[in-house]
């Protein structure tokens, strides 16, 4: 049974005699040496590419977390294993994005084991004769940031000190627990980390550390072998990192560095486990990922040395010389095969490892402090690439309407418009294509009333006020609805300006071939006006055959309705299943997603001036509480109402 954890009790109630295997099992994705905060906080996709390796990026199909796929099978004795979805990353199914290869893995392509591997260590091996701890992450972030801190131990007690002093000890029940780790979450200063495991007597069996660190200085290579045989196919694996001046890994170090392997040896191979990394494996140049680059080398015929070099701009170079032994060959084995020099000359790239915030100012807005000053410094200073951008998202990965940022260089001043939670991200692309470093704080607003939703954006679905039914999130903003009934969703406050618009964009993906559609002013229950009519049913599929295809891959059709929106809103959005849904949400094609926005013309600012606002609700997107002239109170205001019925879709996917 493929990721079907929830039916086993089911099951076995029907079939007692049945013995039960996890076909399929785990699907949760991470990213070697990748954090985004808070671990409470689950999302699928961020801007970086990349899936968090604290335990909270997980597919809406496979297990909530590791916690729940180790304790599903122990606990039953009916079931007697299971094919943890996987062990390695492979090449191809790249969930949740259009990257190189996928994020499942407890290992990544290039060997390099992530902090899930050790969670998994921590539940299937015996403190008594193998005791272990692992700690994560690793320990350089921005001052002040929440950092969650994360223990992975076999032992049944881990303490953790931070700079000599006990932050406190905590239990892991590892034969009836469903909370397989131990947390905390701190303030970041510079300083050590130190994870201590106990046993049941409080004797000390294992302990590791996590310190901050620098930027790098040199590079170090660490072989898996000391000597080859020179029979053209022994390989060796080296391991490649940087450390700091104090001889300290740097965890987040992407250096490009430049391998050259002479003498009875050939580079055949070079990986970083990054799948946003497209440069060739079969290269001579490679950027580390998350501090390590795995070189692959193989012996020739011949015997004698193999010499190994690894350079990078501005770092001292590490040198290796390993034999290779005279041994028989083997007839027919050939040993041209090696590493081309890479086409693009990149030895004086110097990429960023680190994105340092400093906030001066409050991260608390409210009526007596609504402005605040953050600047960014880039690491290391001599980094090739100084382009950096900022935005405020919120804890669901969308952009927030809370503030508006003015930005000078690599300074950011925020402006608090309306209540909300945010995290000001600043990233980096890193001479790629995409942001590639990502760097964060988190602010919060309250006593300024809500803001407004500008539909000529993109009203995501996850922005709804409230909802009937389970809705959950989905990818980059969206919501996908399960519920084999009428679903009702509001949104409040949507800005509809002063010109207004009489056309409504919906980008949708459906099972279902047909899919009728409503929009209402007001409630369809009561007393509502209804502007496009259920009984015109949608084709899908023509429509989307008409269209234009969004950038992720979707079509979008276009609904006229009856009158033109002005003014300030509050709207539902309703949705209507039809039985039978199923979710198959596998790939980047965001199957299973349907969006939600209105376009008619660029958004018309209110004609209020800033102090000049007698009276207001909600709050616009210039950065003041705008006036409503002539305009009923928009909580007393009759709804835009949107209902769909379908089998499966989701709501709110920006563009």
């Amino acid at each position: 049974m493929p990721w079907q954890e929830h039916l086993y009790d089911e099951h076995h109630e029907k079939y007692p005699d049945w013995c039960i295997f996890g076909s399929e099992t785990s699907s949760t994705l991470q990213s070697r040496g990748i954090y985004h905060f808070p671990l409470t906080n689950r999302l699928l996709t961020y801007d970086d590419g990349q899936c968090s390796s604290l335990g909270n990026c997980t597919t809406n199909w496979g297990a909530k977390n590791t916690d729940v796929v180790v304790s599903a099978h122990r606990d039953r004795d009916y079931c007697f294993g299971q094919f943890i979805w996987s062990g390695f990353d492979y090449i191809g199914e790249p969930t949740p994005y259009f990257t190189k290869n996928s994020f499942f893995g407890q290992v990544d392509t290039a060997g390099f084991p992530k902090d899930s591997y050790y969670h998994y260590m921590a539940e299937w091996t015996d403190y008594k004769t193998n005791p272990m701890v692992h700690l994560l992450p690793y320990w350089d972030f921005n001052i002040g940031q929440k950092i969650d801190v994360r223990a992975f131990s076999n032992a049944p007690k881990v303490e953790l000190f931070f700079n000599g002093k006990s932050l406190g000890a905590q239990t892991i029940d590892h034969k009836k627990g469903t909370h397989l780790a131990c947390d905390w979450q701190i303030a970041y200063e510079p300083g050590e980390l130190k994870a201590v495991a106990y046993d049941e007597n409080d004797a000390v069996i294992a302990e590791t550390v996590q310190k901050s660190f620098g930027d790098a200085k040199k590079i170090v290579c660490k072989p898996n072998k000391e000597q080859l045989l020179a029979n053209g196919e022994d390989l060796l694996f080296v391991e490649i990192n940087t450390l700091d001046e104090n001889d300290t890994f740097v965890a987040n170090s992407r250096s490009r560095v430049q391998v050259h392997v002479s003498g009875a040896g050939r580079l055949i191979g070079l990986d970083n486990g990054d799948s946003t990394d497209f440069d060739s494996y079969k290269g001579t140049s490679r950027r580390l990922f998350s501090g390590r680059l795995l070189a692959i080398i193989a012996a020739k015929d011949t015997p004698g040395a193999i010499e190994i070099e690894v350079t990078s701009k501005g770092l001292t170079a590490a040198t290796l010389s390993i034999p290779a032994l005279s041994c028989d060959v083997r007839d027919g084995i050939s040993c041209f095969m090696e590493n081309k020099e890479s086409v693009e000359d990149l030895t004086d790239e110097i990429p960023v490892r680190k994105i340092e915030l400093t906030n001066h100012g409050t991260n608390h807005f409210d009526e007596n402090a609504t402005e605040t000053t953050v600047t960014a410094k880039i690491l290391p200073a001599d980094a090739t690439y100084r382009e950096i951008e900022f935005k405020a998202v919120t804890l669901d990965g969308v952009e927030s309407n809370s503030v508006k940022i003015e930005t000078t260089g690599a300074e950011a001043t925020i402006h608090a418009l309306g209540d909300g939670e945010f995290r000001l991200c600043c990233s980096c692309k890193n001479g790629r294509d995409v942001m590639e470093v990502m760097s964060e704080l988190e602010f919060c607003v309250t006593g300024l009333g809500e803001a407004t939703l500008n539909p000529y954006k993109m009203v995501n679905g996850i922005d709804y006020k409230d909802c009937t039914n389970e809705a959950k999130l989905s990818f980059q903003g969206g919501v996908y609805i399960t519920a084999e009934e009428r679903t009702r969703f509001l949104f409040e406050n949507v800005d509809f300006g002063e010109y207004g618009s009489d056309e409504i964009h919906i980008p949708i993906f459906s099972f279902e071939d047909e899919l009728p559609i409503e929009i209402w002013l007001g409630d369809s229950e009561k007393d509502g006006k209804c502007l496009v009519c259920k009984k015109d049913r949608q084709n899908v599929n023509e429509r989307n055959q008409q269209d234009d295809l969004t950038e992720h891959g979707q079509k979008q059709g276009c609904l006229r309705i009856s009158q033109c929106q002005k003014g300030l809103l509050a709207g539902n959005l309703c949705t209507e299943n039809t039985g039978g849904c199923h979710i198959d949400p596998k790939g980047p094609c965001r199957v299973g997603q349907k969006r939600f926005f209105l376009r008619k013309q660029p958004r018309q600012k209110s004609g209020c001036k800033h102090g000049n606002c007698p009276d207001h609700r909600g709050i616009d997107q210039t950065g003041h509480k705008r006036q409503l002239k002539s305009f009923p109170d928009p909580l007393s205001v009759s709804s835009p109402k949107i209902v769909a019925d379908d089998r499966l879709h989701s709501l709110g996917q920006p563009l």
